[in-house]
């Protein structure tokens, strides 16, 4: 029986990394008994062990081990094929990672070589850091856009090389060489490292991708708002004008004074056109003040909007339309009447617009990454408006900055103004 404790670990240790960043993936249906089934599936091929067997054989019997894990992986999680191929390869170099140190402690201090005190206290460090460094980072749904053939057959070549290099030590130095298990083992850790921190790299590379695509989405989406906001603001616009000239000529038809007032007070809506000098500009925040006045919400404006001429019409649509509509969402959830308040002020200072907005909001804001994250229900689903700001600025080499003080929250945009403006 001692023949199958090795592996035993091995797989063990492989189950426990990959368990650990698979926590917040998405499970198939009757998860638990899936992975149960699997589970005894990969231990019971432990017995292969006990048949006697040569180093080729040795080597066949882990690839097959592995194999067990990887249909593991799928049969559980709600992968495809490419994505149970990332998720376990990261769970096999984490565990070869392990094993490489495991074994380069083991020759340098012998009190440690497969001292299971050892073995737990490193397991355990290593999937702490898996959880906070990793998996932390990762949580979420991903499924890959590209198949990223070249990362995966470089990757299951380092692996594989190192797992070779690693079975064939003993044999080559007859086992009276660590040398040889020294360089081995610290060869294959930089190996594990780099090849983490490619498959790491892609995992990134995925979510933005994936994040600029809704950002496109959303963008082409208000290019289409936008174009229906302008249509009813001039729409209502003329139905303002020809209401104007019927009142003229009910006055002059000496018409009650009540019906006159209860008219030109309904008129008055229409006073919150605003007029900045970007048409743009005025869409938007005409749209924004009516919404506000129906709500109780005093909108307030100081705003050039010349100086936001050399910005795309639909850019403006957007970054505007994303701002205020987070403004208005806290200051709904604002109850004092007092506070129910939103300043806007875009201006030119030394060759930049300067765009700030501030509103009061209840509770507290936490940030992530430098961007203030949502308190709504479904959190995977929104904050996009901030990335899509953020990405159109950078298309005018613009900056975008946040704080809060006071129950006040302020959100700073600075763009440098071409030359020619």
């Amino acid at each position: 029986m001692n023949s199958i404790i090795a592996p035993a670990i091995v797989l063990t240790e492989v189950i426990c990394s990959t368990i650990v960043l698979l926590i917040h993936q998405p499970r198939r249906n009757a998860f638990f008994l899936r992975f149960i089934v699997s589970s005894i599936a990969c231990y019971l091929s432990l017995f292969l062990w006990l048949l006697p067997a040569g180093t080729v054989i040795t080597i066949v019997r882990y690839f097959l081990l592995y194999l067990l894990v990887f249909g593991g992986i799928y049969s559980c999680m709600k992968f495809t094929v490419i994505d149970t191929l990332y998720w376990w390869l990261a769970g096999m170099i984490i565990q070869h990672a392990v094993y490489s140190v495991t074994f380069l402690a083991g020759q340098l201090f012998s009190r440690f070589y497969f001292s299971f005190p050892f073995l737990f206290v490193l397991n355990i460090f290593t999937y702490l850091g898996e959880y906070f460094f990793i998996e932390r980072k990762l949580r979420g749904n991903y499924t890959f856009k590209q198949n990223f053939k070249q990362t995966i057959l470089v990757t299951i070549i380092i692996l594989g090389t190192t797992i070779v290099l690693n079975s064939l030590k003993d044999v080559f130095s007859n086992y009276k060489d660590p040398a040889l298990t020294i360089i081995v083992s610290v060869y294959s850790l930089i190996c594990c490292i780099f090849a983490m921190m490619t498959l790491m790299g892609n995992f990134q590379r995925n979510r933005l991708e994936n994040e600029l695509i809704i950002v496109q989405q959303l963008w082409q989406n208000e290019q289409k708002q936008f174009e229906s906001s302008n249509q009813n603001l001039e729409m209502l616009n003329m139905y303002c004008h020809d209401l104007k000239h019927l009142l003229t000529m009910m006055k002059e038809k000496n018409s009650t004074d009540e019906f006159i007032g209860e008219v030109t007070n309904a008129l008055s809506v229409f006073d919150a056109m605003k007029t900045t000098g970007n048409h743009a500009l005025d869409v938007i925040l005409t749209e924004k003040s009516l919404f506000c006045k129906q709500k109780n919400i005093k909108l307030t404006c100081m705003a050039d909007g010349k100086q936001l001429d050399f910005i795309q019409t639909t850019d403006l649509y957007s970054i505007f339309g994303n701002l205020l509509n987070n403004a208005i969402e806290a200051t709904l959830q604002v109850q004092n009447p007092d506070k129910r308040i939103i300043a806007l002020i875009i201006n030119r200072s030394n060759g930049f617009v300067r765009i700030h907005i501030e509103n009061f909001f209840n509770g507290k804001i936490s940030y992530v990454n430098g961007f203030p994250q949502t308190n709504k229900n479904q959190p995977a689903y929104h904050g996009y408006g901030l990335k899509s700001i953020k990405y159109m600025l950078e298309r005018y080499h613009g900056n975008i900055s946040f704080e809060d003080q006071n129950d006040i929250f302020c959100v700073n945009i600075i763009i440098p103004i071409p030359e020619e403006i």
